[in-house]
């Protein structure tokens, strides 16, 4: 079978595949949030209530700044990212202790092209499609006319460090991972920067 993959801007019928690889992007951190929602009665199923937070048309998490990856048509993987411009209001879930480390880390990237989410299904792995999502992230940077590119990853998440390293990301700074439903053995967030040249 063939591997073409393109690109192409999502739209609102890409909000479920979003909500789906957001999580696996955040290693179910996503899932686990939006489920806090459906505790406190806000929503009736998680995964429903990612899907309509995607489809929020003023949601910098969204699909308004999503590209998604394609083989053969078929969705394969996504890439979130936009422009920090310093007057993004604090999230509530920000205070939440599991993850606030993680929003430390991004105060720290404001007026950097922010990589919110990369994320490619299991079926379509080693073929070259994060690879493809993530130089097409440093091109829109550059055209937004970032002077650098800033993600946030686990430090267990070693073919996402890889892929990453391999386009001069380095570590600017780290908070301890605060573990969440599920055992993990990462003990922190990484905060990785690049210059977009």
């Amino acid at each position: 079978m063939s591997n073409i993959i393109t690109l192409e801007k999502a739209g609102p019928s890409d909000v479920a595949d979003l909500a789906i690889l957001d999580n696996i992007a955040s290693h179910g951190l996503s899932h686990w949030y939006w489920q806090k929602a459906v505790g406190r009665g806000e929503a009736g199923d998680a995964y429903e209530w990612g899907r309509q937070r995607m489809g929020d048309e003023n949601a910098s998490f969204g699909y308004k700044n999503a590209v998604m990856a394609r083989i053969n048509g078929v969705a394969a993987g996504v890439c979130v990212s936009y422009l920090t411009k310093g007057d993004e209001a604090v999230p509530e879930k920000s205070k939440d202790p599991v993850i606030k480390p993680v929003f430390e880390l991004f105060s720290l990237c404001m007026g950097d092209w922010w990589l919110d989410n990369l994320a490619v299904y299991s079926s379509a792995r080693r073929r070259g499609v994060g690879a493809t999502l993530l130089d097409d992230c440093f091109s829109r940077a550059k055209k937004a006319g970032a002077a650098r590119l800033s993600l946030v990853a686990e430090d267990t998440n070693t073919d996402a460090l890889s892929l990453y390293a391999s386009r001069g990301m380095m570590e600017k700074d780290r908070r301890e991972f605060v573990p969440f439903a599920k055992s993990n053995n990462t003990k922190y967030w990484l905060l990785l920067i690049a210059p977009v040249n």
